[in-house]
């Protein structure tokens, strides 16, 4: 039932809807891949900032997205906002003093 509703929200068919689950993954390996980067020029408290500021005004977005296109664009990003806010966390986790 929260499929077909999810589904046909923004128009796609069921692999259509594959699909932008798929961009949602690429981006969680895209910031996972990244994150380390920039929080060694930035550090990691102004990213998880960022994706604390950018995190709702990304649900507004999918939730306003004219089409699919943008709607896998938005949701790629919110994968990279995921990556971001857990790495920290992860690493904290599994560094033992």
């Amino acid at each position: 039932m929260v499929f077909d509703n999810a589904a046909q929200t923004p128009h796609v068919s069921v692999r259509g809807y594959g699909l932008l689950l798929a961009s949602s993954a690429a981006g969680s390996v895209i910031g996972g891949l990244v994150y380390p980067v920039l929080a060694r020029r930035a550090g990691p408290v102004p990213l998880l900032v960022m994706v604390a500021c950018i995190g709702p005004a990304l649900a507004v977005g999918m939730g306003l997205a004219p089409d699919a296109v943008v709607l896998g664009a938005l949701m790629a990003c919110g994968g990279w906002g995921r990556a971001a806010d857990r790495a920290p966390r992860t690493a904290a986790a599994t560094v033992r003093p």
